[in-house]
């Protein structure tokens, strides 16, 4: 291979001899136009090449970064890579321990260099405008995974008062985490997601802290947009129908001094749809919502019993380290911060009366159970926000469904595990909100596969 400039040379032969460990690895691979410029080349066109002998005189070009990665000749090393490769994406626990010391050796060029093949990588699922099948959900899961650690490895350096990060980098791994999301929501957008989707979430998983923050994310985006569906549908209609028989039971509990008697008194203005710039802004907080969890990570997939203390760290350490960053919108750290706030119910965190002290609130008893305007939060005037309702929901159900969480008995199937939510989460102690988490149950419903047929009509609000 030859070196010209900050590029290596790689010929079509050792092009289709290291195909599987640029795949894999996510390598961007470019040629020059006619003017002489580098350009990337999408990998559905990369392969075009290969069945081309004609064209054997055709130059590639990889980034001289990636020139360890790439073999020539050797086809037993390329496997023995290859290989490698695969053992460290199906061990979520190897994975996020060996990518994390990698990518914290990193420069912040090459860490940006890293995110860029990333974003690369989604393009051609991006493209594929058909189901999410189970390689592309593979290849979505290593993508989220490599940013994750990218993410983490930027932030958490950023985080420690000892660190000198420049503002710069910092700027360019949340621009790159935005780009990520927004690709990541255009995949969902135009493509479907199987009825098996979240039984494939689930066998992909590893059961480690890294594959839990993963499959949250990629459950809480798709119910974003089915929940907007609703009002497409016109199924809201119903809900409001059956409030009173349903609902109102329920939300009496929260408000019993002016329990609401409409939908409208519940939702402050009554539901509506989740706005697409606001989603995105959710989507951030979804991937990033447990960043702050790692740092305890030998808890987290140790053997050790639960310990509250240590498990409740994670959420301010989170809000925390998002806000420090100065790039994110408001809505992105308050996500991480309270998704385990259960209605103030004691099982909860209780982190909002520490954001949000009673002494700063303008209304000392909450006139609504669920808004959308995070204001309404701060000043006491609504218990909680909608899309954290949302993510608290996927979180509990991910980790009920999540393999071998250390200090919890078992695993729970997903039949298991909305039994469980319902019965503890609803009907025990309002934790959950109900009428999200009757949408839950249809998208359930519409992307898994249970074990009991009828069961959601027995979980059903009635």
């Amino acid at each position: 291979m030859i070196n010209q400039n900050s590029y290596i040379t790689i010929s079509l032969s050792d092009l289709k001899q290291n195909m599987m460990v640029i795949k894999t690895g996510n390598i961007p691979v470019w040629r020059k136009n006619k003017t002489g410029q580098f350009v990337i080349v999408p990998l559905e066109k990369l392969e075009q090449f290969l069945g081309d002998n004609e064209k054997t005189d055709i130059v590639f070009f990889i980034d001289e970064e990636w020139k360890t990665q790439i073999i020539t000749g050797d086809e037993d090393a390329i496997k023995k890579m290859i290989i490698g490769q695969n053992r460290v994406s199906n061990t979520g626990a190897e994975f996020y321990q060996e990518k994390r010391i990698e990518f914290q050796k990193m420069t912040p060029l090459q860490r940006d260099k890293k995110y860029q093949s990333v974003l690369f990588s989604l393009q051609s699922i991006e493209s594929s405008k058909k189901d999410l099948s189970e390689e592309l959900l593979v290849n979505l899961i290593e993508a989220v995974s490599d940013a994750f650690v990218l993410n983490k490895a930027t932030f958490e350096e950023n985080y420690e008062d000892s660190s000198n990060v420049s503002s710069d980098h910092i700027k360019a791994m949340a621009r790159n985490t935005t780009s990520l999301v927004q690709s990541i929501m255009g995949i969902f957008k135009n493509s479907s997601a199987t009825n098996n989707f979240i039984n494939m979430l689930g066998e992909k998983s590893t059961g480690s802290t890294l594959d839990h923050m993963n499959s949250v994310f990629l459950i809480f985006l798709p119910l974003c947009y089915f929940y907007n569906s609703y009002f497409a549908k016109g199924k809201i209609a119903r809900i409001r129908s059956e409030y009173r028989s349903k609902y109102y039971k329920y939300y009496q509990k929260l408000i019993p001094e002016n329990p609401p008697e409409s939908l409208e008194d519940v939702f402050n203005g009554g539901m509506r749809e989740i706005p697409m710039d606001k989603l995105l802004q959710f989507s951030i907080g979804a991937l990033l919502h447990d960043i702050g969890k790692i740092d305890n990570i030998d808890y987290f997939e140790g053997q050790g019993a639960y310990d509250r203390k240590i498990i409740m760290k994670h959420a301010p350490i989170s809000y925390n380290m998002i806000v420090k960053t100065r790039e994110f919108d408001s809505e992105v750290a308050l996500l991480a911060a309270l998704h385990h706030e259960y209605y103030n119910d004691p099982a909860g965190y209780g982190i909002s009366k520490i954001l949000f002290p009673d002494s700063t609130r303008k209304f000392k008893t909450p006139q609504y159970c669920l808004t959308y305007d995070i204001s309404e939060i701060k000043n006491g005037r609504a218990l909680a926000y909608v899309p954290i309702k949302l993510l608290e929901i996927v979180d509990v159900f991910d980790a009920l469904t999540d393999k071998t969480r250390r200090y919890r008995e078992k695993e729970f199937s997903i039949d298991e595990a909305l039994e469980i939510m319902k019965n503890d989460f609803i009907e025990k102690s309002l934790k959950i909100d109900p009428i999200l988490f009757t949408i839950f149950l249809d998208y359930i419903n519409s992307h898994s596969v249970l074990k009991d047929k009828t069961l959601l009509q027995k979980l059903m609000i009635k």
